[in-house]
């Protein structure tokens, strides 16, 4: 308990990634993990109780060093990089079994995302399993800023922290051909969950919306 007092920023994996690592049988099997967005490591620190070796990549180096102390503080070893995905992703030895997006590539051009799920698509194992959430055009950012491309806008509220990022908004359809083309994934064994629900941020309810899209490579 005093090793989870010790811990900073987030703590907890997101449910619905849970929901994944169950349902897919992840703690039952072992692998190496790459997280895009890691932050403090909170997903990985899920996937490294169960005995993974983790690698995670995130801009923001606070929030970098707030995960590898969260991951020396539970005696976890692996690898954070802090990287501008932007520019593409630091030197990673693959291959791994799982790569995780979750809540991070809705923040790069559309470009930038193709050119890095390449990567990734290079970087994973025959049969690795891929977790993306995004935004779809019903989340309540839509809109609320400079329009930059389809679907994508510099955000100008600042109610939810995110005042001049980036947000890009994509429909289920254009998600499913992103991952074939970059992937050659099917649809149909591609698992989509989507989620709507409020939260309240600086003392405002505002309504979120998300797909959550699950699978595995050929």
């Amino acid at each position: 308990m005093d090793n989870i007092k010790s811990l900073r920023g987030m703590r907890y994996p997101n449910e619905y990634l849970i929901r994944m690592f169950y349902k897919e049988g992840l703690n039952n099997v072992g692998g190496r993990v790459l997280e895009l967005g890691c932050g403090s490591a909170n997903n990985l620190m899920h996937f490294a109780a169960y005995g993974w070796d983790v690698t995670g990549v995130d801009y923001d180096s606070e929030c970098v060093a707030a995960g590898q102390h969260n991951l020396r503080t539970l005696n976890f070893s692996g690898s954070l990089f802090q990287f501008d995905l932007n520019k593409g992703l630091p030197y990673l030895q693959g291959p791994f079994q799982v790569f995780l997006a979750p809540s991070v590539l809705y923040y790069l051009n559309r470009k930038s995302v193709e050119v890095l799920m390449m990567k990734i698509a290079g970087l994973l194992a025959p049969g690795g399993l891929f977790y993306l959430r995004m935004r779809p055009p019903d989340d309540h950012r839509y809109g609320r800023g400079e329009l930059k491309e389809l679907n994508a806008f510099r955000l100008t509220c600042d109610y939810t922290g995110e005042f001049g990022a980036l947000n890009v908004f994509y429909d289920e359809y254009e998600l499913l051909d992103l991952l074939k083309r970059t992937f050659g994934v099917e649809a149909s064994s591609i698992t989509r969950l989507r989620i709507a629900y409020e939260n309240l941020q600086n003392g405002i309810v505002i309504r979120n919306s998300d797909i959550v899209i699950w699978g595995r490579l050929p």
